[in-house]
């Protein structure tokens, strides 16, 4: 489990504090220190709130499997204190017929 060492990474590349990302993905202090020192992580509602933090994946924050979906690099990219994300995002959309709609 990779846990302990993707959210070090995170928080050594955006700058926070643990304090500051366990209030700002909205689980208690004790239990991210708790995974950082190690712990497992046992609520997995917990763990969905802090990837969708940071901006990735739970299997991405937990295994590391998910390489493709990690960011680069995390800095310059944070949620405000209303929930939304603020830094340089890219977005592509495409034009969906109505058959394609339909498959989905």
């Amino acid at each position: 489990m990779k846990l302990r060492a993707t959210l070090e990474r995170h928080l050594k590349e955006s700058g926070i504090t643990a304090s500051a990302l366990a209030a700002k993905a909205g689980v208690p202090k004790a239990t991210l220190l708790g995974w950082l020192a190690g712990k497992a992580p046992r609520d997995l509602n917990q763990l969905r709130s802090v990837a969708r933090f940071i901006g990735t994946s739970i299997d991405a924050l937990v295994f590391d499997d998910d390489q493709a979906n990690l960011p680069a690099s995390f800095s310059g990219f944070y949620r405000d204190e209303e929930g939304w994300h603020t830094g340089l995002v890219e977005l592509r959309f495409r034009h969906l017929d109505a058959k394609t709609k339909k498959n989905r």
